[in-house]
């Protein structure tokens, strides 16, 4: 028996921690996140959802966050430090800025929904995400960017988030 592969809606692609087959939370184009499983469905999202290979993923499994491309093996993944050996500096600010596209597209969705009155259970199933894990997503992506909000942003869900400096070149 041959080893157990994606084949249809996430072909190709496994997480590149701990090697699971999904289902993944992905940010898709114009539908926010969707947790995408092989078989075509589509939770949070109505009809067909399509994401490019510099969105966010996450394994559902182990919490891994990284791109579509890193799941699917077609790009070099990143150290510790979210810095990948070989890429030009202006690559990786390529990447947080897809990254922070993403983020900024889920964050846009959840706000419109509760602008528009959604009850909080809507917009948890939309998201994929509760708005406290959206917003501490969100804080953390952008202080680990370095991006110095001086506790404007603190609330019980991200006061422990601390600013990383920016890498200097």
């Amino acid at each position: 028996m041959g080893e157990k592969v994606n084949e249809n809606c996430l072909a190709g692609m496994a997480c590149p921690k701990c090697g699971d087959l999904g289902p993944f939370k992905i940010a898709a184009t114009q539908a926010g996140i969707a947790v995408v499983h092989d078989d075509g469905i589509f939770q949070g999202v109505d009809g067909d959802i399509e994401w490019e290979g510099g969105a966010r993923c996450e394994c559902m499994a182990c919490g891994k966050v990284a791109t579509v491309a890193e799941f699917s093996g077609e790009a070099e993944p990143l150290d510790e430090a979210g810095q990948s050996e070989g890429r030009a500096g202006e690559a990786d600010d390529h990447r947080v800025m897809c990254d922070c596209l993403d983020m900024l597209a889920i964050a846009t969705t959840a706000i419109r929904d509760q602008y528009m009155g959604f009850p909080d259970a809507e917009i948890v199933a939309n998201t994929g995400m509760g708005m406290k894990t959206l917003l501490r997503d969100l804080v953390q992506f952008l202080r680990e960017n370095g991006v110095d909000d001086e506790g404007g942003w603190d609330c019980d869900a991200t006061e422990d988030i601390k600013v990383k400096p920016r890498a200097s070149r």
